[in-house]
């Protein structure tokens, strides 16, 4: 385990502290969320970028389906983010 210690303001302190936010647990579920979605969001626009270095230009059928797949990631991704948090 490694010990946090981080500085905030009272304000957001206190009300973080109030909503349990502030405990392990939910510091933990916090962090891997956003490095999910970071993940899931370098995915995206590497994707993207991918596309729109390509010579010739796609269809909007294309562009749709590229966004939908990336979509369904993302939240399968969620889905196992939630399942692994009900299991402890």
């Amino acid at each position: 385990m490694t010990v946090l210690r981080i500085d905030l303001p009272t304000s957001l302190a206190k009300k973080a502290g109030k909503a349990g936010l502030l405990k392990s647990d939910a510091i933990e579920g916090l962090l891997r969320d956003e490095l999910e979605r970071r993940r899931s969001m370098g995915v995206f626009f590497g994707l993207a970028k991918r596309t729109s270095a390509k010579s010739k230009p796609t269809t909007e059928n294309e562009d749709q389906a590229t966004v939908q797949a990336e979509i369904e990631a993302y939240r399968a991704g969620k889905r196992a983010t939630r399942a692994r948090r009900s299991l402890k």
